[in-house]
């Protein structure tokens, strides 16, 4: 039986609480108060008198209390112990992709191409110091392709994100 219910309280109610909730249920059902009623319900609140009495004498008292609410805090571990799974195995999805919005992949060719401007044009600017004329100016113009497209490569991707989040 839960005290706490019989006499429709709340665990987190201060003892004058219980006490004022205790003064008005034992009104409510003292057989005194039930003269004119029938014997049935008589005898229905004799049994919930008892239950009000019974809650009272171990809510009324601090030790008491303090020892019941203990157990029933340890037996709400229990319950939630027994209840408690680490994860839900009710759903297996097939295979599926991950869906994340604003998340666009850039193209391979678009992580490639700026460093191998760079490096290509480096060494093709070399070669043309050394042969002169249009080569060198080619490496250069490679070399000017890579810094354009480190810069353009990240600006491509928030193009293709936001275009990936529209409905």
């Amino acid at each position: 039986m839960d005290h706490y219910k019989a006499l429709e309280a709340d665990p987190t109610e201060s003892e004058s609480a219980l006490r004022r909730r205790y003064l008005s249920l034992a009104r409510k059902y003292h057989p005194d108060q039930l003269v004119s009623e029938s014997d049935a319900a008589k005898e229905e609140a004799g049994e919930r008198m008892r239950a009000v009495n019974e809650a009272w004498a171990v809510l009324g008292d601090k030790a008491r209390r303090l020892r019941y609410d203990q157990t029933l805090f340890e037996s709400n571990i229990e319950t939630a112990k027994e209840e408690w799974r680490p994860f839900d195995d009710s759903y297996v999805p097939e295979y599926e992709e991950p869906v994340m919005p604003g998340r666009a992949r850039p193209p391979k060719w678009m992580t490639v191409a700026p460093p191998l401007f760079i490096v290509s044009g480096a060494v093709i600017t070399v070669i043309g110091g050394i042969l002169g004329g249009a080569v060198f100016a080619f490496g250069l113009i490679l070399i000017l392709l890579g810094a354009i497209s480190f810069v353009l490569a990240p600006v491509a991707v928030m193009v293709m994100s936001a275009r990936s989040e529209r409905p």
